[in-house]
């Protein structure tokens, strides 16, 4: 008898802690896991400026970053009176690098061979305004600041000018 109980004892320990045993994850494995789930190419908050910050979606976000650029790039041109000798109406793509930071960096600006030749100024222009652009705020993701490219198609329709 003592040593059917013994013998159920030990029984009972050797095959029981096969029963507790947990899967561990490393701290690795769940990091990895974790990047491959987060979608980089968007971010949970926009790039913004200060007249920005009260809205609370993204999409609000995005058109007050838009209208705010825009607007600024608007009043430069005004103050430039650029005078073009037919009509024009030509989209500029911008493509700008905002670093984490909320320093903007113009990367790229496209437009058509004619509207160049017309508006010679006009690269000079572009870079004038973004330099007088208010103080920004960079984007984020998931709390952290990050860099971000942003392209803009700005209209640039001469009898606006």
């Amino acid at each position: 008898m003592k040593h059917s109980v013994v013998v159920s004892i030990l029984l009972g320990l050797l095959t029981s802690c096969q029963f507790f045993n947990t899967e561990r994850i490393s701290s690795e494995t769940f990091y990895e896991e974790e990047v491959k789930n987060i979608d980089w190419k968007e971010v949970d908050i926009y790039p913004s400026f200060k007249e920005c910050e009260s809205f609370s979606e993204k999409a609000q976000q995005k058109a007050c970053f838009q209208r705010v650029i825009a607007s600024t790039l608007e009043q430069t041109f005004e103050e430039s009176n650029m005078v073009v000798s037919n009509d024009l109406l030509d989209t500029l793509t911008l493509v700008c690098h905002i670093d984490s930071l909320g320093q903007l960096t113009l990367k790229e600006l496209t437009m058509d061979t004619l509207t160049e030749k017309q508006l010679p100024s006009l690269r000079d222009q572009v870079k004038k305004s973004l330099s007088r652009l208010p103080a920004m705020v960079p984007a984020y993701k998931r709390g952290i600041p990050v860099a971000t490219q942003v392209t803009l198609p700005i209209i640039l329709d001469s009898k606006n000018l």
